[in-house]
């Protein structure tokens, strides 16, 4: 009656079925059979060798195979493996003689849905076995599915029941809390390895006492008694216990109670915090009261979890917030960015800005320092906070007014720039070939942003001092004569006059001093040496060469790039300095650079 019902319930619709079939006469019979079935239309494919129908099941979709065991490329129980291993969730109905009985019960062993003896095989007998064959496999998958179904609502529900070590031991191991069960008379049932660790017995020892041993006080632990007993659990009870080698400790103990399968207790279970380390710094607080009271700075105390555990008046001001609002709430509270990865490192020194409580923002400079125990565990951490949001307005004005007054003395400077060249046309735009070479030569050899912007101010006018020199002199024609020459060699010496009494934030009068100085102490006008001359000096004084020798003077025509760079070579560690000489060589030889 049940496999009558079964059938009953296949719908009338296409089949689709994979034959794996040799005998061409058997396959078209079979192929004849289920054309006649009336109230089901069946697509037959057949195909005759193994290897195609592994193939075209990869490629397509079937509802039954019907299987000969004895194909022209395989034979035997192995032609069934292939076939199931490829056609997973598609009953397998296998074809076979009067003689291959014992196979085909093989065969049904390993999952074939049904076999069938060809000799005997009817229509009647064949759409059957095909219907049930369909219908007991997709009966199966709702039964597999169902009972994973049932597996899983069981697993979980026995999840949230169950106490055993199966579900609950990695938790139980590895928590840093002390995890102990003992029965309702105190009888140690169960603790973790934080507990051993902590308490300093062994398992063993453990194993063998009972909880009111750990006790300092017996009335303790008739006080959590009769609590959890009233209670049935017990959240944060303060109390002192004992280790194996007497030393006492304050301890948070928060418990349930275990029910019996009547209802009634059979034993507590629960968790031990030791907080000895906790009180030891709160107590130090207390006895430094006076200064965290009154001090100007913000003083927060903060756990590895990132809550704060207190904050003192001046906090409070810089906040917005009273210490009651904020106790045991994260520090997330003021500012975004804070420190939960920053917690369990070392000390930091930063800003953060954070929000007040009336929604203003802030900057606050900020000190965390780790509050470690005797074994140089971080337990918390002790932050001093101070509010510098004027302060860092007031910088950022500066700042402006800095960046404006920069921007007028570069205006300044190129008008003094523009003056020396209209006394000197013949040397007009020298100044601004010179800086433009010098800061190239800067940027590749990596010099600082204060050490370029210094050398690029000293270019625009480090010819400043020929404002002194008569025009005559310099836009002689022709060679000049010692005299003319040691006026023209002073010029360095007036615009280092001209700019030491303005308050620059770059020496500039120095580097323009410098810059006909040579490495071998043959320059002017103090015949300094080598490192004695700033490096920014030593920079504007192959640049000034370079563009002097390649540019048109009263005295003489250009002379080209290429005999300047000569001459520098030349003369390198002896009158240039060999890095400079190299990046400016580099410059024009590999970069292509240009004064156009």
């Amino acid at each position: 009656m049940q496999s009558e019902s079964i059938i009953q319930k296949v719908p009338s619709e296409l089949i689709r079925v994979l034959l794996l079939e040799d005998n061409p006469g058997y396959a078209e019979l079979i192929r004849i059979m289920l054309h006649k079935v009336s109230d089901t239309r069946f697509d037959v494919e057949n195909v005759k060798r193994l290897s195609d129908g592994l193939q075209s099941l990869k490629n397509k979709n079937y509802d039954v195979v019907l299987l000969d065991l004895k194909l022209p490329d395989s034979q035997g129980i192995d032609t069934f493996d292939k076939v199931s291993a490829q056609a997973q969730g598609v009953p397998i109905i296998v074809l076979t003689v009067t003689d291959n009985d014992q196979l085909a019960f093989e065969a049904v062993q390993k999952g074939a849905q049904d076999y069938l003896v060809k000799e005997r095989v009817e229509r009647k007998s064949l759409v059957h076995s095909i219907r049930y064959a369909i219908e007991r496999k997709h009966a199966e998958e709702m039964l597999k599915d169902h009972r994973t179904y049932l597996e899983e609502q069981v697993t979980e529900r026995t999840a949230e029941l169950r106490e055993s070590e199966e579900r609950y031991r990695t938790f139980f191991e590895q928590s840093k809390d002390v995890i102990f069960v003992t029965s309702r008379e105190g009888a140690v049932l169960n603790v973790n390895q934080a507990a051993l660790e902590l308490f300093g017995y062994t398992k063993d020892e453990m194993m063998t006492m009972n909880a009111r041993e750990w006790y300092v006080d017996s009335a303790d632990h008739k006080r959590f008694q009769r609590l959890i007993e009233l209670e049935k659990s017990v959240q944060d009870f303060e109390v002192t216990l004992r280790k194996k080698d007497g030393t006492k400790m304050d301890c948070l103990l928060t418990a349930t109670v275990r029910q019996a399968d009547d209802g009634g207790i059979s034993g507590y279970q629960g968790i031990i915090r030791d907080i000895t380390d906790r009180k030891r710094i709160e107590t130090q607080l207390r006895e430094q009261a006076l200064i965290f009271e009154n001090i100007s700075d913000g003083i927060i105390m903060i756990d590895l979890e990132g809550n704060i555990m207190s904050w003192n008046p001046a906090a409070e001001r810089m906040f917005g917030y009273y210490q009651d609002e904020v106790f045991q709430k994260t520090i997330d509270i003021l500012t975004k960015k804070v420190m939960h990865v920053k917690l369990r490192s070392d000390r930091w020194i930063g800003e953060i800005d954070f929000v007040r409580e009336d929604g203003t923002e802030g900057i606050c400079e900020t000190t965390l320092i780790p509050l470690c125990d005797e074994g140089g565990n971080i337990i918390a951490m002790f932050g001093v906070c101070r509010d510098v949001t004027d302060r860092k307005q007031s910088a950022e004005q500066l700042q402006r007014s800095y960046d404006q007054l920069r921007e007028t003395f570069i205006a300044t400077v190129n008008i003094l720039a523009s003056t020396i060249e209209m006394k000197d046309p013949y040397t007009a735009g020298h100044q601004r070939r010179v800086t433009t070479l010098a800061c190239a030569i800067a940027e590749e050899m990596g010099l600082t942003n204060d050490q370029f912007d210094g050398l690029r101010m000293a270019g625009l006018i480090h010819d400043l001092g020929k404002i002194n020199v008569p025009a005559e002199i310099l836009s002689k024609p022709g060679q000049i004569n010692d005299i003319e020459f040691s006026i023209i060699k002073c010029h360095p010496q007036i615009c280092h006059d001209i700019l030491k009494t303005i308050e620059l934030p770059w020496p500039v009068a120095r580097i323009v001093l410098q810059h006909h100085e040579r490495m071998d102490g043959s320059g002017y006008p103090q015949g300094l040496k080598g490192d004695e001359i700033m490096l920014e000096a030593r920079i504007l004084s192959v640049a000034d060469v370079i563009e002097a020798m390649a540019s048109h003077r009263p005295y003489r025509p250009a002379l080209g790039i290429q005999l300047a760079l000569d001459e520098i070579a030349t003369n390198r560690g002896i009158l240039y300095d060999p890095a400079v000489v190299d990046t400016c060589i580099k410059l024009f030889t590999e970069k292509h650079f240009s004064f156009e």
